[in-house]
């Protein structure tokens, strides 16, 4: 009777989020299928308050730091037992030094543009963020942090992965609200549409594009999803960061192939592929070497039983 009623129990809550996913995506298309069709005019200025315009990118960034501490970080603490008071103060200085890290590797890709706009380059509110300058920015915080407090490396960034995923999840649509990093031109059903005066000089004549932020959002959404399922497992350090780097350098690869670029580097490919390749590569390195570490089960012994 005990395990009928646990099962029932599961079964409810897998409906209930099942229809929660559901409701989710229609009142998501519900919002989009208009400012796609380019019936209702998208704006990086969500509100103004005295007077001060107030950035869709900015308050989508802050609500995605919020919710993911709260949410993920917040229980991933108590289950790795660490001290929150220590983690706070690195959790403040993170989300400074990865906002500095994704700055500076978009300035690093658009130097030829800041060159001639250097007054822009701490221009924030007008979007422009390198995922992987942010990655690199917090990692290299974090590594200090953790050298400074004798605290393991690896424990830290599996905290930080499924926030991290959640954020970039979160963040494309701050990509969204300012028509920035959009897809190749495109003619199917969920196309997207964009304003003139936003479109890049050689595709300027194309009206609608592929949904690129949404497809990344998509991604980062299963990304999140896997990591969370493998942080409960409470596996060996390292092992949910690595995922997060893997899965998330996969989820790159395939959205750029769909995001409009004027610069590829070799054989086709887009900077920001051929650093997803490298961050694979890495995470499958670790991988090999981890499972080198773990000791195979012994095999049992045969008993021959004599009579």
């Amino acid at each position: 009777m005990a395990n009928n009623n646990l099962r029932q129990t599961i079964l409810s809550r897998q409906v209930l989020k099942g229809v929660l996913i559901a409701l989710g995506v229609l009142v998501l298309w519900w919002y989009l299928a208009p400012r796609f069709s380019g019936d209702i005019a998208v704006s990086g200025v969500a509100f103004a308050l005295w007077g001060v315009a107030v950035y869709w990118y900015g308050l989508i960034i802050a609500l995605a730091i919020l919710i993911g501490y709260e949410l993920i970080v917040r229980p991933a603490l108590v289950r790795q037992k660490v001290d929150e008071n220590k983690f706070s103060t690195y959790v403040l200085l993170l989300v400074l030094c990865s906002l500095l890290g994704a700055r500076i590797g978009f300035v690093l890709q658009n130097l030829s543009y800041y060159g001639d706009h250097w007054r822009e380059i701490l221009a924030l509110w007008y979007g422009g963020l390198s995922i992987h300058g942010a990655i690199a920015g917090g990692v290299l915080w974090t590594w200090y942090y953790a050298k400074k407090l004798k605290l393991d490396l690896l424990t830290f960034l599996d905290i930080i992965s499924p926030a991290l995923a959640f954020g970039l999840m979160m963040g494309r649509f701050g990509n969204f609200f300012n028509q920035e990093l959009i897809g190749r031109p495109a003619n199917v059903p969920w196309k997207m549409y964009v304003s003139p005066d936003l479109r890049p000089p050689a595709i300027a004549s194309s009206e609608f594009f592929h949904p690129a932020f949404l497809y990344e959002s998509i991604l980062d959404l299963v990304v999140l999803i896997v990591l969370l399922q493998l942080a409960r497992r409470q596996p060996r350090n390292g092992f949910v960061f690595f995922a997060f780097i893997g899965l998330y350098s996969i989820a790159r690869f395939i959205v750029e192939f769909y995001r409009y670029s004027e610069s590829y580097v070799i054989a086709g490919l887009t900077l920001a592929q051929i650093v997803s390749i490298v961050l694979l590569a890495v995470s499958i390195v670790f991988f090999a070497l981890l499972r080198q570490r773990v000791p195979r089960p012994a095999k049992p012994k045969l008993v021959h039983n004599i009579s």
